[in-house]
């Protein structure tokens, strides 16, 4: 058992050096940015794109007023007495109530 731990002493892990890792962990770190800003910037650029194609193509149409609509102003509801309708439905919002 004890030899085997030995055997694995005497292989060399650090194969790069220090100033190699740094360069290799720099370049990973700009590849994650690309990839990571790849994607919004596709999805900003196509949605103003949208947005400008809608505005110069799509147009409303010019809606002209109505001569025929006329406007009259309506007499006021009689005031409802609440309490009265309360209590007429009593039963009703217990039974909801329990729910």
């Amino acid at each position: 058992m004890m030899q085997q731990c030995n055997e694995y002493e005497d292989f060399e892990f650090g194969v790069l050096s220090e100033q190699e890792i740094r360069l290799i962990m720099a370049e990973y770190s700009r590849q994650k940015l690309k990839e990571s800003l790849i994607g919004p910037l596709i999805s900003t650029f196509v949605h103003t794109l949208l947005i400008v194609l809608a505005v110069l193509f799509f147009q409303g149409e010019a809606v002209s007023k109505n001569a025929h609509v006329e406007i009259t102003k309506m007499e006021e509801a009689p005031p409802v007495d609440v309490p009265h309708l309360l209590l007429r439905h009593q039963k009703y919002l217990h039974l909801s109530l329990r729910m």
